[in-house]
């Protein structure tokens, strides 16, 4: 069987690793000269959202054998908002490095292959492929061949502007800020590498590419603390849905497949269990929405915390965090198995409709 996956990401690869296991040895074409990120910036891989599935890690390695390495776990969060700062200690779940070098998750995926082809420097055309190949994955990592084939619907559109930056701090420790003055209805964080090198990123909703310098201009004084900046990186963030996930022998994956999380924005797990899911679908004929359909399900409770935080004001964003505060709320968030995303989503849902009438 003759395989084809477009892009070299957390997906792409994923998928190749899962092919391998069932005899099959793609080839995937990546437009880049390497797996290694073009900006250096560390993620995060947070249980709450994906309260279903504890720990992320260990439901790779238990579920499918694949047994990644992150940078650390994260142990400590300080949320703060235009009047109010609540810091959470505990076990929140992990900070990943998506920079270059053997300890990126990409680069584990990439060493962990044995016979697929992967080709660099190609930008590969998907309507070529199909043609000579019995199954294309689409693992771009963006929308832009869902929306050619009439399957994507924009949910949310950013711009982020981050900085590669030197310091003093904490390693198990990450920063966030939800402030409209320079986030709009994003928000920013700060994760480090190790004691003396983090990222900072602003994400901030609806706007463009130039217009996000300036709420970078108004974020950056607020969190510096003595902080040397390396290197500036900017980009465009869009989440959406993608329906159908298969067309003809096109298959999507990972945020091609709307694998984003709409409501902040991390997708190294989705785009892991998408990949996988994908090679399954290849190689077993196993049904691959009814595989994901945990993601699906958990981005569209998502998308309403997303719907609602933006219709929020600075003084709710206080009072969130003052609710975070209450005793027995943190550990009911953070420190059991409640299902936040499924019983939030309604809160949600019925706290919008409330500020809107």
């Amino acid at each position: 069987m003759k395989v084809a996956i477009i892009g070299g990401g957390y997906s792409g690869l994923s998928c190749a690793w899962e092919l391998e296991k069932y005899g099959i040895t793609p080839d995937v074409f990546e437009r880049d000269p390497s797996v290694d990120e073009t900006y250096p910036h560390v993620t995060a891989v947070l249980n709450i959202t994906h309260r279903t599935v504890k720990d992320a890690f260990c439901f790779f390695a238990d579920k499918y054998k694949l047994e990644l390495e992150p940078l650390k776990t994260l142990n400590e969060i300080v949320h703060t908002s235009p009047h109010n700062v609540r810091t959470l200690k505990g076990n929140f779940g992990y900070l990943v490095d998506n920079y270059r070098g053997e300890k990126t998750i990409k680069m584990q995926l990439y060493n962990k292959l044995k016979a697929s082809n992967v080709i660099f420097n190609v930008t590969a055309d998907y309507k070529e492929l199909e043609k000579a190949y019995d199954y294309v994955v689409i693992a771009t990592g963006d929308y832009k061949i869902a929306k050619e084939l009439g399957c994507w619907q924009l949910w949310t559109n950013s711009y982020v502007k981050g900085a590669y930056i030197e310091g003093s701090f904490k390693p198990h420790k990450m920063y966030m800020w939800i402030n409209q003055d320079f986030s709009k209805h994003g928000y920013a964080y700060m994760t480090p590498f190790d004691e003396y090198r983090a990222s900072i990123i602003n994400i901030v909703s609806d706007v463009n590419e130039s217009e996000v310098d300036s709420y970078w201009d108004i974020f950056y004084p607020y969190a510096d603390n003595n902080y040397n900046i390396l290197e500036e990186f900017k980009l465009n963030h869009q989440a959406g849905y993608v329906y159908p996930l298969q067309v003809t022998n096109k298959i999507f994956v990972g945020n091609s497949a709307g694998g984003i999380d709409p409501y902040l924005g991390f997708g190294l797990f989705n785009s892991v269990v998408t990949g996988i899911s994908a090679a399954r679908t290849i190689a077993k004929g196993v049904d691959y929405e009814a595989q994901i359909k945990d993601i699906i399900k958990r981005n569209l409770y998502m998308r309403q915390f997303r719907k609602t935080f933006n219709v929020l004001s600075q003084k709710d964003y206080d009072k969130i965090l003052a609710f975070i505060g209450v005793p027995g709320i943190k550990q009911l968030l953070y420190d059991s198995n409640f299902n936040v995303e499924k019983a939030g989503a309604g809160i949600a849902r019925l706290l919008r409709k409330k500020i809107q009438k």
